[in-house]
């Protein structure tokens, strides 16, 4: 039963039109469950060896780009007061974010952090909480609110909410929270840049998005909120750590469209869901020529802005899209360790760890380097 509240509830905000972050809640938060998640087995994303550093497929995608991507999750409590009662409410929404800049600044979706940017929708996300509370206590009808599509967004106007609190972090790869500012938003594109306290921090290259073709292979890579596990799913056969493992898409650039106003957007053709929001659409190149922004229920339908627009404002804000230190050694590290020269891919890769400690694809590599030299000698 809980279940299917939840579902009808989130269901009723997105639409079969989805805006593709996650929206969560329930007693025990999926947010709060990440952090204390294990690490999957250490060499189970290692990818096979090569002796080129050129990204000839979906896995050196992979690969190259993963320790920049995090999933951005704003978590809001407070109380809201409905018909002289008082609740407890807390509720939440994640998306996904990748890292511009060398100093922390990641790229999202302007909604995926607009629970922290307007009022009106820390009310209407917190709603749905209060909402689940009153099908469950049996103050509403469960029939009530599927059949009124309109149901959360009145009991947000009716409801007072007072002690709001905000919980915003970027999770990484191997479950370390970074606490993160909004630090531009784009008011006319669902665009936005926050800021996490890091330096040397790993960097997606901006592609110019006006040299995308029509079916030009790409990749996009998230955290699609359909393949984790919440903590109210107890049949779900999938581990609470793997919440931590992006998913990468592939597909094509299927047409270059535009939006009511006007602004430009790319259909594209690999798949995205709720909580691949933000997430960066990649080339062959593992260069960013899109943000995956929105998609529908039926799969093969989903939309991108283009990079261009996001490196408008970068430029508007002062920002670098240099590359770092950290991509540099990172990049030399994989080399080598396709190269099968373990103990110099080591030295690389726990150099790169000091610089950024927040990737468990480093963490994966550097136990397979340690097992590798442990298997035969040093050549």
């Amino acid at each position: 039963m809980l279940q299917n509240i939840v579902q009808t509830i989130s269901l009723m905000i997105s639409s079969s039109v989805l805006l593709s972050s996650s929206l969560f809640f329930a007693p025990t938060t999926y947010a709060l469950s990440l952090n204390n998640q294990t690490q999957p087995n250490e060499t189970s994303k290692i990818a096979s060896s090569k002796n080129s550093t050129s990204l000839t497929d979906s896995s050196d995608i992979a690969e190259s780009v993963e320790p920049a991507i995090g999933r951005l999750v704003t978590m809001l409590n407070g109380k809201m007061t409905w018909k002289g009662k008082t609740y407890t409410v807390r509720s939440g929404v994640s998306g996904t974010g990748f890292l511009i800049s060398q100093n922390g600044y990641v790229a999202t979706n302007r909604h995926v952090v607009e629970p922290a940017n307007n009022p009106q929708d820390s009310k209407e996300f917190l709603a749905q909480d209060l909402a689940y509370q009153l099908v469950e206590k049996g103050k509403i009808s469960f029939f009530d609110v599927i059949f009124n599509p309109d149901f959360v967004k009145d009991l947000a106007k009716q409801a007072e909410l007072s002690d709001l609190k905000l919980d915003q972090t970027l999770v990484m790869s191997n479950g370390k929270k970074l606490d993160f500012k909004i630090a531009a938003v784009d008011e006319h594109q669902d665009i936005a840049i926050v800021k996490v306290d890091a330096q040397n921090a790993p960097v997606l290259k901006l592609a110019d998005s006006r040299q995308v073709r029509v079916a030009q292979y790409v990749s996009v890579i998230g955290y699609p909120g359909i393949v984790d596990r919440h903590p109210w799913e107890k049949d779900n056969p999938i581990h609470e750590s793997s919440n931590l493992i992006a998913t990468l898409t592939d597909g094509r650039i299927s047409a270059k469209k535009q939006l009511e106003d006007r602004t430009p957007i790319f259909q594209i053709s690999a798949v995205i869901n709720h909580g691949n929001s933000g997430g960066p659409v990649l080339n062959a190149e593992g260069e960013v020529v899109g943000i995956a922004t929105l998609g529908y229920d039926t799969s093969g339908y989903a939309f991108a802005l283009p990079s261009n627009a996001l490196q408008q404002l970068m430029q508007k804000n002062g920002i670098s899209n240099d590359e770092s230190r950290f991509n540099s050694i990172y990049r030399d590290a994989i080399a080598l360790y396709h190269q099968k020269l373990y103990g110099q891919a080591l030295s690389k890769f726990l150099q790169a760890q000091r610089l950024f400690p927040y990737s468990a694809e480093l963490d994966q590599y550097i136990r397979a380097c340690s097992l590798a030299m442990q298997a035969k000698p040093i050549s």
